[in-house]
This record gives structure tokens, sequence and C-alpha cells, in this order.
């Protein structure tokens, strides 16, 4: 049996200033997890939101972080582009599966953005010295399952909590 829990639309707005992240805390701290179980919540919902945002809406590379001053570079273009007042928004939904084995949260991030070509992705995922890239290898140990909607603009992911 699944039991949804929580359900926010994060609008390009919201990540001005702490709003997106202040509603996300929120919502994660009500599912009363366990330390770790929390802790890895936080960090996967903020990774798929944080792609959705920055990939999905604003259109950013990642490969710009390879370059001489390119985390710099990449984060003064991500907040212009918030600041140009994109239209799109990121829908996040969380629910509870109860099992006599296992109760799992499932979690969907989806954005209105144009999606990518998700047959690609592994052959894009980085290695330890690379200087981006690491989150979704990361969401990947954290997570029993992940998948991607075929335009590429959705992902869910299934994680066994432990407490």
């Amino acid at each position: 049996m699944c039991q949804p829990l929580i359900h926010e639309t994060l609008l390009v707005k919201d990540f001005m200033g702490d709003d997106a992240s202040l509603k996300l805390d929120k919502a994660i701290v009500s599912l009363n997890l366990d330390r770790k179980d929390s802790f890895n919540i936080h960090l996967v919902v903020n990774e798929l939101v944080s792609n959705a945002l920055d990939h999905g809406l604003l259109l950013l590379s990642s490969a710009e972080k390879s370059q001489p001053s390119g985390f710099d570079a990449y984060y003064r273009m991500r907040s212009e582009r918030i600041k140009q007042g994109n239209t799109g928004h990121i829908e996040i939904h969380i629910s509870r599966e109860f099992s006599a084995e296992r109760h799992k949260l499932h979690i969907h991030v989806a954005d209105t953005g144009d999606g990518f070509d998700t047959d690609s992705l592994d052959a894009k995922l980085p290695g330890s010295d690379c200087t981006f890239g690491r989150g979704i290898s990361i969401v990947r140990q954290l997570c029993s399952s992940v998948s991607y909607s075929p335009k590429g603009n959705q992902v869910h992911v299934t994680y066994d909590l432990e407490g």
C-alpha cells in the first residue's frame, strides 16, 4: 500500500532566495525519519531538484564547471537565469510504501523542461576525478531503483528505509 506524503510545486522564482530550500527541508522533516534516512533523503531530493532546475529549466551545462573558474561562471549564469523569470516549474511527489518486509519511499521529480536523452546518461557518468556529475552516481548508490521517463524530464527513485 502506498501513502502519498508530500506534493510540492516549486517555481523558478522560488530559487531566488531560500524559499525552495526551506520548503523542501520542511517537507522532508515532516516525514519523521531517523537521522540517517533523513540525511539521505535530503541528499537525494536536493540532487534531483537541482538537476531539474539547472539542466531541465535553466538549460545549464555542467561541462562549464570543468573550465578554470568554471564553478564561479556556472553559478553566476545560474543566478542570472533564475532572475530572468523562467516560467517553468518542478513537481516533487513523495509517497511511502508499506510492506511486511520493508518500508520504502518513492520520490518522483518532474520538470516542465524539454528533457534529455536518457540513453546517453550511463556514458556520461563521471569518474571520481571529475569536477561535476557525481550526484546521480550518489543517488544510484543510495536508492534501490532510479528510472527516467522516455522524454527525460521526470525521474522516479525508490529509497528503502532503514529506520
